[in-house]
């Protein structure tokens, strides 16, 4: 492997410009927590590009990407292997009991793309790091650090936005209330829809650069294979393994941002001490230990950090994090299985709710909840759950805005939490 420290730090975003496909994606963090917020990751050099629309390619894409996570892993979380992209249907077929959901559609259920190198911020020092398979692909790396381009068109103005109503909304979560009622589930997570259309093809480098500003998070993501891209700006992380070592971590609780300190402290202090808002956490703690436990030695698993409160441009929300060691023989894909989608996107329990969602939402959520993350040659993994969205494709573009249903739940409340999420979704797309 070919590891440079560079002595410029060149702009990764410039870099992600480059139209010829030679940087498939950008991964950054903006936040103030070190813990999940250390590195921006530029990939590089594309070797090999598999994308699925069907269960016979899924299958194919997952035994090719799939690996031995108990590895000794690097000091770099990424140096060069797989960048891989999984729309929330593709769960669909990792799951028999799920199978018959599935439907056709003209986006890719999955992509995996082979990435040759890197560039790698790290936030701890400013440095910038070049890795690469090969002196070969080092090269080629840096020659086109040498002739990217620095500017990008604007976004272009929309000429309609279609919002799922609100009174649909509101009928659905009381859907869902009905069930939850009758004890078919526990919790659900109900989504809005927002389709955007433009008079022209819709530039994702310029909506991932407005949605950094509007809507900053530790695990944002641009990422573009031929006409169909996704932007995102999530604050919740799947899962990552280093070492053997596997971390979810689950995120269920919002409050919106207040408009002084005081009002923040005491929207911080509502949303902590609200009981729906505990329980509901403490019900997906349990379902993410459940999951993880599926792949983890038995008494490994535990919450070493709970209910922590995070704020964001927009948000409040509550977090946890659960962790564990993988067992013995337990590969990449197992552990993707087990935890994919996320519990805190779909509700308790999984499956079942996911039949409900499907029922009640009526549509392809693609990107939404789904999950973008890479697999290094050294076994270090790490995903995202693809909230706070964009999945643009062409002169089109749409996302989601999610809350979770309990059986106390306001409808009213919860539609506005969808509301107050889009907001920062909104301002991305708004000519500056």
């Amino acid at each position: 492997m070919i590891s440079r420290k560079l002595s410029i730090e060149p702009d990764l975003l410039a870099c992600a410009t480059n139209e010829s496909g030679f940087f498939p994606a950008l991964l950054e963090s903006q936040s103030l927590n070190n813990k999940i917020g250390c590195y921006d990751i530029l990939f590089a050099a594309p070797a090999t590009e598999l994308v699925a629309y069907d269960q016979q390619q899924l299958n194919q894409l997952l035994n090719t990407i799939d690996t031995n996570p108990n590895q000794n892993p690097g000091l770099s979380p990424f140096q060069y292997g797989w960048l891989v992209y999984l729309s929330y249907e593709s769960a669909y077929l990792m799951e028999p009991k799920l199978t018959h959901l599935i439907t056709q559609t003209e986006e890719p259920l999955a992509i995996a793309i082979y990435c040759q190198g890197s560039l790698v911020k790290d936030h701890s020092n400013g440095q910038c790091y070049l890795f690469a398979a090969s002196e070969e692909v080092a090269e080629q790396i840096l020659h086109e650090l040498d002739s990217k381009k620095l500017e990008f068109n604007p976004v272009v103005e929309l000429n309609e936005i279609e919002e799922e109503a609100g009174l649909e909304f509101e009928h659905a979560v009381r859907a869902a209330q009905k069930l939850i009622k009758a004890g078919d589930i526990y919790q659900a997570n109900l989504s809005r829809q927002y389709i955007c259309h433009a008079n022209a093809p819709i530039n994702p480098v310029a909506v991932y650069a407005q949605l950094k500003i509007s809507n900053p998070a530790p695990f944002a993501v641009l990422m573009r294979c031929n006409h169909f891209a996704v932007v995102s700006s999530s604050p919740e992380r799947l899962l990552s393994i280093k070492g053997g070592l596997i971390e979810t971590r689950p995120i269920a609780g919002t409050r919106p941002r207040g408009m002084d300190k005081a009002e923040d402290d005491a929207l911080i202090k509502e949303l902590i001490d609200t009981p729906k808002e505990r329980a509901e956490h403490i019900m997906l703690i349990d379902l993410e230990r459940n999951d993880i436990g599926k792949v983890c030695e038995i008494g490994s698993v535990e919450v070493d950090e709970l209910m922590a409160v995070e704020t964001y441009q927009h948000v409040h929300h509550i977090v946890s994090n659960v962790k564990g060691r993988l067992s013995a023989g337990v590969s990449v894909v197992d552990a993707i299985k087990a935890l994919f989608p996320g519990g805190t996107i779909t509700g308790c329990p999984k499956i079942r709710c996911m039949e409900v969602i499907h029922q009640i939402e009526n549509r392809n959520r693609s990107a939404y909840t789904g999950s973008i993350g890479y697999i290094n040659h050294d076994g270090q993994v790490d995903f995202n759950i693809l909230i706070r969205t964009f999945c643009i494709n062409g002169q089109s573009i749409k996302f989601n805005a999610g809350a979770g249903i309990v059986f106390d739940s306001d409808p009213v409340a919860e539609l506005a939490e969808t509301r107050h999420k889009a907001k920062g979704m909104l301002n991305a797309l708004v000519q500056p």
